[in-house]
C-alpha cells in the first residue's frame, strides 16, 4: 500500500503507528515456528499464506508454482505481515554464544553471522585427529599435537595443515604425478 510517496510494506510497524520501540520481550519455547514449515529454512519477508492460513516463504511460493503444500490453495499474493514483524523483531544469540560469542543478530539472519563467527566450532582436517575447537585455536592445536619431519607430503585435494618457521630458508618442492586408474 502506498500513500503520498510512502510505501508502507516497508516501514516497521513503529514507523506504520508512530509508536516508540518498546521495552518488552517476549520468549520463544522454540524457534521452529519461525521457520518456513515448506522448506524449513528462517522465513524471511516477503512472506506469504494461503486463504487458509498457511505460510511459506517466497522461494517455496515460487518452487511450488504458487500452490500451497498443505491445502493446494493458491499461495503468494496474500502477505502475512503479523508473521513478518514477528520475524523481524526476533532476536537470537550466536549459537557459539557457548564459547565466548556475545553477538546477537535476527532469526532470519543467523545464519549470516554463523558463516563469520571466529567461535565457530571446525574440526582438525588431520585424518585420525578428533579435535574440535576454534579457528583461532586451530594454528596451536596444529603446532602442539601434528609436529612433522621435514619432507611433508601433500596429497592432492586433501587438507592438511602444518606449521612453518618462516624465520628459516624452506625449499617446497612439488611434483605432480598422474593418477594410475
Amino acid at each position: 500500500m502506498a500513500t503520498m510517496g510512502i510505501d508502507y510494506e516497508d516501514l516497521t510497524m513503529e514507523e506504520q503507528l508512530g509508536s516508540p520501540k518498546s521495552s518488552q520481550s517476549a520468549k520463544l519455547q522454540s524457534t521452529g515456528v519461525l521457520d518456513c514449515p515448506t522448506c524449513r529454512k528462517p522465513l524471511k519477508r516477503p512472506i506469504y499464506q494461503c486463504i487458509n492460513g498457511h505460510q511459506a516463504c517466497s522461494s517455496c511460493c515460487k518452487k511450488l508454482n504458487k500452490t500451497c503444500s498443505f491445502c493446494r490453495a493458491h499461495i503468494g499474493d496474500i502477505r502475512c505481515r503479523a508473521m513478518e514483524k514477528v520475524v523481524e523483531a526476533s532476536i537470537v544469540p550466536c549459537p557459539n554464544e557457548k564459547y565466548g560469542c556475545n553477538e546477537t543478530t535476527t532469526y532470519c539472519n543467523q545464519s549470516s553471522h554463523e558463516k563469520v563467527c571466529s567461535f565457530a566450532r571446525c574440526s582438525c582436517p588431520v585424518p585420525n585427529c578428533n579435535y574440535v575447537g576454534s579457528y583461532a585455536d586451530l594454528k596451536s592445536h596444529a603446532s602442539a599435537a601434528h609436529t612433522w619431519e621435514e619432507g611433508v607430503q601433500f596429497v592432492f585435494d586433501r587438507p592438511i595443515i602444518f606449521c612453518m618457521n618462516l624465520g628459516k630458508r624452506k625449499t617446497v618442492v612439488l611434483r605432480k604425478r598422474k593418477r594410475v586408474i
